[in-house]
């Protein structure tokens, strides 16, 4: 009598399913392995425990040869069967089958376990067996003791009985038959230690095990894919590359559509094993044809491509580094957006492809590559590529790099986007949140507007997005009242760094207060510095203004901080104005002294200030005596006070420098316009006495007029008077 399976995507083809109050017969063959039978054994129990279910024990070894694996194996069933070992797995399983009972049939190795069986059990509690032909989980197989090595294939272990069912193959062995549609386990997988070997020879010996039975029944069946493949892994696996390329050409000429996925994946081994032989030329000659052919599916494009990236870097070849590495950014993309296609296209470690170490790998080779060669319109493209989920928020140097290739390729929309993807995912880093605040802080003026501009357009609850949409909307001449609610209404203050609230504030006329008031004195004084700093010298008179328009009226001690910052940068600039240096510098001393007379007592600021005040408050007392002296003309005095400057506060030197050469600038004008008027006088003298000589009294007595008024003290303009007079009487 049939059993009525439910109806599915796909319908079982076979013969009459076996019927059974069992559900499941799991089977294991037991040989010398006491180091992992009971790990084994206790994760088949958690099955045992919740399926109708039994354990059948295959002993190969027999009872006197045994390490103690039987005796572990009697706790836990008691239908152990012995086998007297052959070499032939199929002959040993299909011992095992003879005393199977239930209506589907799980072989497993003593020397592998379930890390989480919960999968298997739900599916058979659920009743979902029914809907499925067999199944398959992966097994992660170690190479080191230390289990951090590994590859992770796919198995079928699990299918549905009928009275057909028998084991073929005397080497990776399989169920025969296997009836569609298959169920693929995603979250149930096993450890394999099997393939760690303790030495060359042990290694050996397992080569000579496996291998001669499948070329036995190769020479029998020379068209069979699958056993092409189990050569091409037994070559591989003891890296005779040249014998494992052999087989995987001769598997590639087989048209049996009945194993495309053992044919791809022997694909992608003949590349894997082209370039293990440092023929990287052939490498790309293979990988570009296979990569022609549509036979190939999605993961195994994406291994060739993986591939060929190690080829080119091993030439130095960049270019190639960049397509193959961009190729399988691509399908990682196509696999992350469908992954149900990596079950329709896996085969055994061909999944390995996508372990998210070789993705790191690739992405970091695309970044990196791309940045040395200045692609970064390609590296743009690329970021578009990558999920950007929680995994990849660990790798901040991908994101850095798009914000430096946006600002650099003017592809902006590019960053904004990635940083949207990765929002999407939760809270930036805070270390994340530092860079963005460094970047669009740059000191090119174009690309901090485009950047903040990319920022803003992010759809993001991240406080410092709602800082740039208000300058944005500043710069761009949007509802700025509106953006700085906004920001209210999150609870933001202006704080660093979100100092840009206070700029927009100032700029706009709007009321600064409310981003202010619930700060400490050292958070709004950093806040101040990073606005300045942060401030291109052509905009500070505006933010200046807005100081002195805006905060004074509110808070004077505060406007006086933050103008002597403003003032300070603009007196720190080298081209700033020589003929507005002292008037600033004047003010700048008012800001200080201002600032501190709001703090300190007045009696404080008498001659013995540098016992009682700050250095940089008597600085500013000095610098004051100097302005004043300087506008008395007293310039000895205005050069001690100076000097005074600098022994008060030497952080300010270069300021009391510039005035000091500003001064001697002055000074020596000063003595060459003198020079020039002395040497202009001197020639005026010999006309007035050229004139006295040729008897033009009256003219030489009008230019000596107007030379005394201009050298009052010239002691040569009275003998020329003598001479003119004595001259005058003569001639009279």
């Amino acid at each position: 009598m049939k059993v009525m399976i439910p109806k599915t995507k796909m319908s079982i083809v076979g013969p009459d399913f076996i019927q059974s109050p069992i559900k499941l017969s799991i089977s294991l063959l037991v040989s010398n392995r006491i180091g992992t039978i009971r790990k084994c054994m206790d994760s088949l129990k958690i099955i045992l425990d919740a399926v109708p279910s039994e354990l059948i024990a295959v002993d190969t070894v027999g009872e006197e040869n045994s390490d103690g694996s039987l005796d572990v194996v009697r706790e836990y069933t008691d239908k152990i069967v012995h086998f007297d070992w052959t070499g032939n797995f199929a002959q040993a399983r299909n011992k095992g089958l003879e005393l199977a009972k239930g209506e589907w049939f799980l072989y497993v190795d003593d020397d592998e376990w379930f890390d989480d069986p919960t999968e298997i059990i739900e599916f058979f509690q659920s009743g979902e067996y029914l809907q499925y032909g067999y199944t398959q989980y992966a097994i992660r197989s170690y190479i080191d003791e230390a289990m951090t090595i590994y590859s992770e294939g796919w198995v079928s272990r699990m299918g549905r009985m009928t009275k057909q069912t028998k084991f073929i193959h005397p080497v990776h062995e399989m169920l025969y038959p296997m009836y569609a549609p298959e169920k693929k386990f995603t979250k149930c997988f096993a450890h394999h230690v099997g393939y760690i070997f303790k030495s060359e020879e042990e290694k050996a010996k397992h080569l000579q095990r496996n291998l001669p039975p499948i070329l036995e029944e190769l020479e029998r069946e020379p068209e069979n894919l699958r056993l092409v493949m189990q050569a091409v892994q037994e070559y591989l696996f003891d890296k005779d590359y040249k014998t494992a390329e052999e087989y995987c050409r001769r598997g590639l000429v087989s048209q049996d559509r009945q194993r495309d996925l053992v044919w791809n994946w022997i694909a992608a081994m003949l590349i894997r094993s082209l370039l293990l032989q440092n023929r990287e030329e052939d490498a790309f000659q293979e990988g570009d044809a296979l990569l022609e052919n549509d036979r190939l599916n999605e993961l195994a494009r994406m291994d060739i491509h993986y591939t060929l990236v190690s080829a080119a870097q091993k030439q130095n070849n960049s270019d190639r580094v960049l397509e193959n590495a961009f190729e399988y950014g691509r399908l990682a993309r196509y696999f992350d957006e469908n992954p149900e296609k990596v079950f329709d296209q896996v085969m055994l470690s061909l999944s390995d492809i996508l372990k998210e170490e070789k993705r790191k790998e690739i992405n970091h080779c695309f970044f990196i590559t791309s940045k040395q060669l200045e692609k970064y319109e390609k590296l743009c493209e690329y970021a578009d590529l990558i999920a950007w989920n929680q995994d990849y928020m660990k790798q901040a140097l991908y994101f850095y790099l798009v914000i430096e290739a946006s600002a650099d390729s003017g592809n902006y929309d590019c960053l904004t986007r990635t940083t949207q993807k990765i929002c999407q995912q939760g809270t930036l880093p805070e270390e994340w949140m530092s860079e963005i605040h460094k970047v669009c802080n740059c000191e090119d003026q174009e690309k901090r507007y485009s950047l903040r501009k990319a920022f803003a357009n992010v759809e993001s609850e991240e406080a410092y997005f709602f800082v740039l949409k208000a300058w944005c909307a500043e710069q761009d001449g949007g509802d700025v009242l509106a953006a700085l609610q906004k920001c209210l209404d999150q609870g933001l203050d202006c704080a660093v760094p979100h100092e840009d609230l206070l700029g927009i504030c100032l700029r706009t006329g709007n009321d600064p207060t409310p981003f202010l008031k619930s700060l400490y004195m050292e958070d709004w004084a950093l806040s101040f510095s990073q606005l300045v700093n942060h401030t291109f010298p052509e905009d500070l008179q505006n933010l200046l203004d807005g100081t002195n328009k805006v905060l004074g009226p509110i808070n004077q001690s505060q406007s006086f901080a933050l103008s002597k910052m403003i003032r300070q940068k603009m007196l720190d600039d080298p081209d700033f104005p020589e003929n507005k240096l002292w008037e600033t510098t004047k003010a700048y001393v008012g800001d200080i002294l201002g600032y501190n007379r709001g703090i300190y007592q007045e009696k404080l600021f008498g001659e013995d200030a540098k016992q009682n005040l700050p250095r940089e408050t008597v600085f500013a007392l000095r610098l004051q005596e100097a302005v004043q002296a300087k506008e008395h003309g007293d310039l000895d005095r205005m050069s001690t006070s100076l000097k005074e400057c600098i022994e008060a506060y030497p952080p300010r030197k270069d300021l009391v420098n510039r005035l000091l050469e500003q001064i001697k600038k002055e000074m020596e004008e000063q003595e060459k316009q003198q020079n020039e008027f002395t040497a202009l006088g001197g020639m005026i003298k010999e006309q007035i006495a050229r004139l006295i000589e040729f008897e033009k009294f009256e003219e030489a007595r009008n230019v000596l007029h107007q030379l005394r008024t201009l050298m009052p003290s010239d002691p040569e303009l009275e003998s020329l008077e003598e001479k003119l007079s004595a001259s005058a009487w003569k001639f009279a």
